[in-house]
């Protein structure tokens, strides 16, 4: 008999340690957005196609090097500035040269730091802390200019879900070539970043190869 108790309360605690971790991977699924990129432009929004929700083949920005500057460096921070840096470079490189940027004045793409947080409300997932926001500005098939917004910056402070790779920099930049977000899990462009990237997906790259060939 006290087997028997034993055994039953061994096995209610093996059942309720499983439906406790299913409950906190639900949770967290469904409630951790650290950078979501929002096109706060309804003109510039296109219909998502079935590769990887992309946004149309013939939709570029027209001359290359795209040119880049910050607005108001002082409110990004000396870390957050050098990701974003980076993060131009490294889309350079991985996409072998064929997107080039420069950074100067009066620019295609324009930077933008705010200290403070951003709260935006979704249909689905209710209030989020928002990390950053892309806006693309088009001439029909041309991307003539894009404005990238940090939130949270300032100091040592970081628009990131990774400490080493500017994760969300490059998200944000690429939602100015007209990337979407996907559903993929493990994709860079995914909008809950349920992992810290250490690369650009291939998919994108040969994405932007054959737009930018």
């Amino acid at each position: 008999m006290r087997n028997k108790t034993l055994f039953t309360l061994i096995g209610m605690i093996i059942v309720f340690t499983i439906l406790a971790s299913l409950v906190m991977v639900i949770y967290y699924e469904n409630t951790r957005i650290t950078g979501l990129a929002v096109d706060t432009n309804p003109e510039t929004i296109f219909p998502e196609t079935e590769l990887n929700q992309l946004y149309p083949v013939y939709l570029k920005w027209e001359n290359t090097p795209v040119t880049y500057s910050f607005e108001n460096e002082q409110d990004c921070g000396s870390i957050e500035s050098q990701r974003i840096r980076n993060a131009f470079e490294i889309i350079q490189e991985n996409t072998e040269g064929k997107i080039k940027f420069k950074e100067g004045s009066n620019t295609d793409i324009t930077i933008v730091c705010h200290r403070s947080n951003q709260i935006q409300t979704l249909s689905d997932d209710g209030s989020q802390y928002i990390t950053a926001t892309a806006t693309p500005y088009t001439d029909n098939s041309k991307i003539t200019s894009g404005e990238i917004h940090f939130y949270n910056t300032g100091d040592k402070k970081i628009s990131s879900n990774c400490a080493t790779f500017p994760d969300v920099e490059i998200h944000e930049i690429l939602h100015l070539f007209g990337m979407e977000h996907v559903n993929e899990r493990y994709s860079i462009m995914n909008v809950h970043q349920l992992y810290c990237p250490t690369k650009i997906n291939k998919e994108i790259i040969d994405k932007l190869l054959v737009i930018y060939s």
